[in-house]
């Protein structure tokens, strides 16, 4: 009876910390997740996670990789949305070119 309150009292810490954790590191679980779905292949489900990883932490890099997600998928007018989007947002010159290839 013990084990079990204390699993009770340990499930509820993790709820808890999960209640406090804030959009980035939300965001940062998201995107662990999309890199392993990607490595095994599941880019529908890397897809999923980076954009729910986005919502959460729009940050430009997030849509680069969303667009290549896209592309390894086929959907070629889904990544170029998604690259103009982050030439678009970019504040960093030096990144346009390698945007612009992909």
């Amino acid at each position: 009876m013990q084990a079990t309150h204390v699993l009770a009292c340990l499930g509820l810490l993790v709820l808890a910390h999960d209640a406090v954790a804030g959009p980035k590191d939300q965001a940062k679980k998201h995107l662990a997740a999309a890199t392993r779905a990607h490595g095994d292949g599941k880019y529908d489900v890397a897809l999923t996670e980076l954009q729910a990883a986005y919502k959460l932490d729009p940050q430009p890099e997030l849509l680069y990789a969303i667009g290549q997600v896209y592309a390894k998928l086929g959907e070629c007018d889904e990544a170029k949305a998604h690259y103009d989007r982050v030439l678009a947002k970019n504040t960093d010159p030096a990144a346009g070119p390698a945007v612009q290839d992909a």
